[in-house]
């Protein structure tokens, strides 16, 4: 049985309510041109500029192995006078930077300007596609384009990627439907090398048995992907694909618990797993249930799409499309609003095929859930209907089944074959939730009691009787010196821009990195209620040694990073310590002098000891590689560092003299820059339950 060809009888409107139709089309365009295109025109906002500024790092020959490091890529972001408050590449996969790479030649805001006008081709090219390949006519396309008015917005403002997914999904289903097989493959592969979603498609080409397609699929993967490598550098991959990626499924990076992405992720961390600062009161603080919930959801929302067959399956090739892109946001851990740019697709299908088949009544009801799914609320409303596009989404997928399977119950059964297959993911899925939530709970007792972290904290030190530390208070916010009390227990943000902060222990020297378009070590000088900042030297990474004496900074030459040595008590000239050709990452300086240096390519890093008297750069023996972040204690006699395991910087503590170490840190998250406050207790940056790079403050005690 074939679809239905529509007559023209059938679609032929009266005249006014062609007219009437047009007319919406027209109204709606003119909002989106309003409240969407001017705004997008004249303003930066990320996520362009991430991705421009990754790009730009590129053809200037920067090695990108760091671009997940926050603080390292807000440096650059600086340098290159990028205008926005806070840099981030996380979670985006390297290839993001290839589109925009042309456009790196050009001044940022003029880059955006030709990305949106390459994106209404791409939304054009959409348009004129999906009418190609369904039978409605082609106002109603437009109309149903357009009501997906505020996900367009969101991508238009953003400069994100989702119109050019749209635009490569819609290709490819029309390829496919051409008898393209092999093409329609390689365009999906192209949308999932540039964002993770469309991947889950290679399962849809397996599901339907099109091997063609699927080994479009994988010979495109394979090809973009080597060419990412070849372009961008295998550490890159290296630390996404370990660092990055495991973080990104469950949804552990920015704002985990806000239900405001409307995602099952969000939603069940905002349940069942208790944050002390983020989400201080779940309904029900219990890792189980949320390991339960996560992965009961994936299952029946995949097993409702995958667990049954159709005999027909031909005649509902169009709506199985439909379902299966509304099923990707649904596993989306984090569909920010531009991702239901997307539904374009699986709104115009959907209402083709309803119509197509005389559902009329249907293609309402299925509108109407597209545009509750899409359509902006008022502020007030939305404060009520938190989780408007979640529920909307949902009860789209739902209709669709009901649809794709209620219909002919004759020939619905059971595909029993998916059924182990299901019974083993859920088994893996269970697992790998329960190992990465290890630890957890052991890392929020470490967390020093009434500290604001604000949107991300990090490089604590103490100086006398303060906590000294760099933080974001919001996204909106640079990067900011900011102070605490310890008797009083009183904050204080600095208006003093900042990427680090060192100390002596004393509190008599505070040196810090100043952000800007020239990294700069200023001196802060302690006054009544504020640090006064006296400029120094041009450098990175201010670190002190105990008592003061010596000062070491990172270098940029000849775009390698060296580092350099000041002492501070004679009038010399700064000593070379550490050449480019090592590669310097972190640094602790002892109190002779000599320095303890992480190095080496960023995924796979080492320490290094180097003597200041002789000159001479030796590896330490015996740590645990790879190794970051090394802070030696105030008598010198043992380190603090980090070392990666299964992705996770956890935290270590060495005796220089018997070579005994102490796990301080178990959970599978980051601990990062710590920082001796005495013999016995470390001060570090912790990103356990808060997400991928945004650290709180923390404090671990060592045993003697």
């Amino acid at each position: 049985m074939g679809k239905k060809t529509i007559a023209p009888d059938t679609l032929r409107q009266s005249r006014w309510r062609v007219f009437a139709e047009w007319v919406l089309a027209a109204f709606l365009m003119a909002l989106f041109v309003r409240s969407a295109l001017v705004p997008a025109w004249r303003t930066l906002n990320t996520d362009f500029p991430n991705d421009y500024l990754v790009a730009s790092l590129y053809r200037k020959g920067i090695p990108l192995d760091r671009a997940y490091e926050w603080e390292w890529l807000q440096r650059q972001n600086d340098h290159l006078g990028i205008p926005q408050k806070v840099a981030g590449f996380a979670p985006h996969p390297p290839l993001c930077a290839l589109p925009v790479l042309p456009l790196t030649y050009l001044p940022v805001l003029q880059a955006k300007r030709v990305w949106i006008l390459l994106n209404l081709g791409f939304l054009v090219g959409s348009t004129f596609v999906l009418y190609r390949a369904a039978e409605i006519p082609f106002r109603w396309v437009v109309l149903i384009s357009l009501l997906c008015l505020y996900p367009l917005q969101v991508n238009f403002w953003l400069g994100q990627y989702y119109v050019l997914l749209l635009f490569l999904i819609c290709s490819s289903y029309y390829a496919f439907r051409s008898g393209r097989e092999l093409l329609s493959g390689i365009l999906m592969s192209i949308a999932a090398c540039l964002k993770i979603l469309p991947l889950l498609f290679l399962l849809l080409f397996i599901r339907r048995k099109e091997w063609r397609a699927t080994l479009g699929f994988v010979l495109g993967c394979l090809v973009l992907t080597s060419i990412s490598v070849g372009l961008f550098g295998v550490e890159v991959h290296r630390v996404y694909l370990f660092e990055v990626f495991p973080r990104t499924i469950l949804g552990d990076l920015l704002s985990p618990y806000s239900i405001h992405w409307n995602s099952f992720s969000a939603l069940w961390h905002r349940l069942f797993l208790y944050e002390p600062e983020l989400n201080p009161m779940p309904v029900l603080g219990s890792v189980a249930f949320y390991v339960m919930a996560q992965v009961l959801t994936w299952a029946a929302l995949c097993f409702g799409f995958f667990g049954f067959s159709d005999a027909d399956s031909h005649r509902f090739e169009e709506l199985q499309w439909a379902a299966f892109t509304s099923l990707l946001l649904l596993l989306s851990p984090m569909p920010a609003p531009y991702q239901y740019c997307l539904l374009i697709f699986t709104g115009v299908l959907g209402v083709d095929w309803f119509w197509s088949w005389g559902k009329r009544r249907h293609a309402m009801v299925f509108l109407l859930l597209f545009v509750f799914t899409c359509a902006p609320l008022p502020a007030r409303v939305a404060s009520v209907f938190v989780l408007q596009r979640l529920a909307g989404n949902l009860l789209l997928y739902v209709f669709v089944l009901w649809a794709l399977y209620g219909q002919k119950k004759e020939s619905l059964r059971v595909n029993w074959r998916w059924v182990p297959i299901a019974a083993v993911n859920v088994a893996l899925l269970a697992t790998f939730c329960l190992w990465t939530l290890q630890g957890r709970k052991e890392d929020f007792g470490h967390r020093i009691p009434g500290f604001v972290s604000g949107y991300r904290s990090t490089h604590p030190v103490q100086a006398q009787d303060r906590i000294l530390w760099v933080r974001s208070a919001s996204y909106k916010d640079g990067s900011k010196l900011a102070a605490r009390d310890i008797n009083g227990g009183l904050d204080q943000q600095y208006d003093e821009s900042a990427l680090a902060v060192t100390a002596d222990g004393s509190g008599s020297s505070v040196y810090a990195e100043h952000a800007g378009e020239t990294s700069l070590i200023v001196r802060l000088l302690p006054a009544t209620h504020e640090l006064l900042p006296m400029q120094f030297t041009e450098g990175q990474q201010p670190v002190l040694s105990r008592g003061g004496r010596w000062l070491a900074v990172l270098r940029q030459q000849s775009g390698q990073s060296e580092v350099w040595l000041f002492d501070l008590q004679e009038n010399e000239p700064p000593r070379l310590m550490l050449g480019g050709e090592f590669n310097p990452l972190e640094f602790t300086v002892l109190q002779g002098g000599d320095l303890i240096a992480s190095a080496g390519q960023v995924s796979e890093p080492h320490l290094v000891f180097v003597d200041r008297g002789m000159g001479s750069v030796k590896q330490l023996e015996g740590v645990k590689e790879p190794a970051r972040y090394p802070s030696i204690s105030p008598d010198s006699k043992r380190l603090a560092y980090g070392h990666r395991l299964f992705g996770a910087w956890r935290l270590y503590v060495r005796d220089l003299t018997t070579g005994a170490e102490e796990e301080l840190t178990h959970g599978d998250c980051n601990a990062t820059s710590p920082s001796w406050v005495d013999s016995r207790t470390i001060l570090y940056a912790t990103d356990c339950g808060r997400g991928l790079g945004m650290t709180a403050i923390a404090a671990v005690a060592v045993e003697d």
